[in-house]
């Protein structure tokens, strides 16, 4: 098989890494050349893509049989809701134009967030649970949603992962909470957290594609994590960790 990756960040290179593996022909995009060199160990193809304009997009789409699609704005701080629509919606809008010419794809896989459910206050949700957005930015990725699933038809399958927020290698929960000591959070810390690790997208992405996978699905941890239970959690860790740490220095005292 085929696939084009569109999108080779965190979670997009560890898909092509797993999926080369398995013996598919991948070719991953980037938006800077600098990351070539990276990308040629994962994927059999690496490919510099700086626009998703339908025309160029469809440069890329000959031969293929699968893409995933995994879009982040490129920029390290909070980005606006333009450059989100520039981002995601854009380039949805473009690639359904440039599948229309390639009938030979049978196939997308996007991954979209848990954000465009909004603010639940707690509730149970699922993928039948209404999407209330809390602001421009899940309005567009709720958006972005509709427009991929706009593609879908009999030999065309759109698969949508509704994401939680990603952990993983080199990006572990105690150096995302870490980040907030000294904050105060809003509410009490009892409130459940969605959680997903990089592993196991990678491991849906290769039952989507196995199984043919379309519609909408909510990847999430099965386990259920409180903020609270979290940070008290790895203090616990930190305090084993230090008087480990000291018990060392202990014993290596002359």
């Amino acid at each position: 098989m085929n696939a084009i990756i569109i999108g080779c960040g965190y979670v997009g290179s560890a898909v092509a890494q797993h999926w080369r593996k398995l013996g598919h022909l991948i070719t991953a995009t980037t938006t800077t050349q600098d990351r070539i060199g990276e990308l040629q160990k994962v994927a059999n193809e690496a490919i510099v893509l700086k626009r998703c304009d339908e025309e160029t997009l469809q440069t890329i789409l000959p031969n293929q049989d699968v893409v995933f699609l995994s879009l982040a704005p490129t920029a390290n701080h909070q980005v606006d809701s333009d450059m989100y629509e520039e981002t995601y919606l854009h380039t949805a809008n473009n690639l359904v134009l440039a599948l229309k010419h390639f009938p030979n794809i049978k196939q997308l896989i996007y991954t979209s967030s848990c954000a465009v459910y909004g603010n639940s206050n707690g509730a149970w949700l699922s993928e039948l649970s209404p999407v209330a957005p809390a602001n421009r930015h899940g309005e567009i990725l709720h958006e972005t949603e509709q427009v991929l699933l706009s593609a879908s038809s009999q030999d065309l399958k759109v698969c949508i992962f509704r994401l939680g927020a990603i952990y993983g290698p080199e990006r572990e929960l105690k150096k995302r909470f870490t980040k907030l000591a000294g904050t105060t959070r809003p509410g009490t810390g009892n409130h459940f957290t969605s959680w997903i690790h990089r592993d196991d997208i990678v491991s849906a992405s290769e039952l989507a594609l196995a199984r043919q996978l379309q519609g909408v699905y909510n990847l999430l941890e099965f386990r259920l994590n409180r903020p609270k239970s979290v940070i008290a959690v790895r203090l616990a860790n930190v305090y084993q960790e230090r008087q480990r740490d000291l018990a060392t220095s202990y014993q290596l005292q002359p």
